[in-house]
């Protein structure tokens, strides 16, 4: 149940939670379970919810806690990425503690993962994160080069620590905050620098993209079910206008017909 990431196992631990549950939903804290990983990302929002719905918090967050200050270069990339969400969602409770073991972790391993904890910093702190984080790669940069070694891993810094700083303060904050540092923070210029080869390519893209199909055309391909649109439904469901979800929701919340209703819930997931 846990693996598929629906709200089921949600209503199950907050109505019926048991002892016996901790061993498959810590399974699910510490490993991201979801099937395409790369498309899905982490499910550290998603686990979150889980934990809190149970009344056995302090036992997650403290087995979380621990996994995370014993990460490794070995930890599957994806693993790492869901745990250090997972961990900054707890964070933002006020969790001084979770908060400063990211910190650490940074700081011991700058690029486990591929940055994510820096970028987890960075979406928790805004401006001052982005600053703090790019200060310290910057300087490891001018030291070393542009390639990061994480054991048999290589990384070079990229656009998702721009991304990390959408997220937290808002895409135009983020665009306008970065073009005032490169003036104000010269420190910080290799990381622009890295960013911005990163950026020029994903805006020049995304002017070439096309606009998501209307959402009559989805209508009405759910009316005619086919289980290989599955996707269509999703990646449909990340680009939709708020029109055009506005209405999909609306028509979710009358189906009855269980095919059409999954294929309504996967515009969500």
């Amino acid at each position: 149940m846990l693996k598929l990431g629906r709200g089921r196992a949600y209503l199950l631990v907050k109505d019926h939670y048991d002892p016996s549950f901790r061993d498959p939903i810590l399974h699910a804290c510490l490993q991201n379970l979801a099937y395409d990983r790369q498309l899905e990302g982490t499910r550290g929002w998603y686990m979150y919810t889980i934990i809190h719905a149970t009344n056995d918090f302090a036992f997650y967050r403290d087995a979380i806690y621990s996994a995370l200050l014993k990460l490794t270069a070995e930890t599957e990339d994806y693993d790492i990425q869901h745990i250090f969400r997972l961990a900054a969602n707890i964070a933002e409770d006020d969790d001084t503690e979770m908060r400063e073991a990211i910190i650490q972790k940074f700081l011991a391993m700058p690029a486990l993962g591929g940055f994510t904890a820096g970028e987890e910093i960075i979406r928790l702190d805004g401006i001052d994160g982005f600053i703090y984080v790019a200060e310290l790669l910057s300087e490891q940069m001018r030291q070393h080069g542009l390639d990061f070694i994480v054991g048999e891993h290589t990384y070079s810094a990229d656009i998702g620590l721009f991304f990390a700083l959408q997220d937290g303060i808002g895409e135009e904050e983020a665009k306008a905050a970065v073009e005032t540092l490169r003036t104000e923070r010269p420190s910080i210029t290799p990381i622009l620098d890295a960013i911005d080869q990163w950026r020029r390519p994903a805006i020049s893209q995304k002017r070439k993209k096309s606009k998501p199909r209307p959402y009559a055309e989805i209508k009405q391909m759910i009316e005619s079910p086919n289980p290989d649109r599955e996707f269509t439904y999703r990646f449909w469901g990340k680009k939709a206008t708020e029109d055009d979800i506005t209405q999909a929701a609306q028509d979710l919340l009358i189906q009855s017909d269980p095919v059409r209703l999954r294929d309504y819930l996967r515009i969500f997931w």
